[in-house]
């Protein structure tokens, strides 16, 4: 009986050295799409001039100040939102759809077109992609 009230104290002890967000699959390259689960903004401070594009996750990132920025919302079974500026300057969110191709492609459709970008890492609070040009 004592061992049984132990048990959950033990799997909270437990916890932190598990992954929350699952990270590259078995090969090299290929993420899980669990791992890109939540909301995403980009946080072009941190792009460093470079062509990769830096993203963090929703409420994990006190941002400096902008106008706009570019968000994602990715969601299971290939549902998502995307962040755009309307007619009357308001942000507005629209829905659209996401996959992963190839294991490291993350490709999302809105408005009729398709965004296309190399996933280069993925952490539990950023992640990093290279727009693809197609």
């Amino acid at each position: 009986m004592a061992m049984i009230r132990f048990a959950p104290l033990c799997l909270l002890l437990l916890l932190p050295a598990c992954s929350i967000l699952p990270g590259p699959a078995e090969n090299e390259g290929d993420f899980h799409p669990e791992a890109l689960y939540g909301s995403w903004a980009h946080s072009y401070e941190e792009d460093g001039g470079g062509a990769a594009e830096v993203y963090r996750r929703g409420g994990t990132w006190t941002f400096p100040w902008s106008e706009f920025r570019t968000s994602y919302i990715l969601k299971p079974l290939g549902r998502a939102e995307w962040l755009y500026v309307g007619p009357t300057d308001g942000l507005y969110l629209n829905p659209g759809t996401w996959w992963l191709d190839g294991g490291d492609v993350l490709r999302i459709r809105m408005d009729g077109r398709i965004v296309s970008y190399r996933i280069l890492d993925v952490k539990a609070n950023r992640l990093l992609l290279l727009p693809l040009e197609e």
